[in-house]
């Protein structure tokens, strides 16, 4: 998988669109997250495969949306997942690549 093309899609659809474009995957929503935590100023979450991936984003506190305050916030929001969703080796390379990409 070439991550950083995953990357450079989550920055277009959270930078170019107004409202921003739907995260289409497990890799993209990961990546969001990492970047939505680096833009609050927070500590990259401690994210391992296998970890249920609904259970990440509703454990994401609002301190965090508030402090990132736009785009990232709402697509990390409107994201949609399944209950059996789960945080793969390369999601959870993409949410390092997106905390370390901001």
């Amino acid at each position: 998988m070439v991550y950083e093309l995953t990357v450079q899609s989550v920055k277009l659809k959270s930078t170019l669109f107004t409202p921003p474009s739907r995260l289409i995957n497990t890799c993209e929503a990961t990546c969001a997250i990492g970047m939505l935590y680096k833009k609050a100023g927070q500590p990259m979450p401690q994210v391992k495969a296998g970890d249920n991936l609904g259970k990440l984003i509703e454990s994401i506190p609002q301190q965090v949306y508030d402090a990132e305050g736009g785009n990232l916030s709402e697509i990390v929001r409107n994201y949609t997942w399944f209950d059996t969703d789960e945080v793969t080796e390369d999601a959870a390379i993409t949410l390092r690549m997106g905390y370390e990409a901001i």
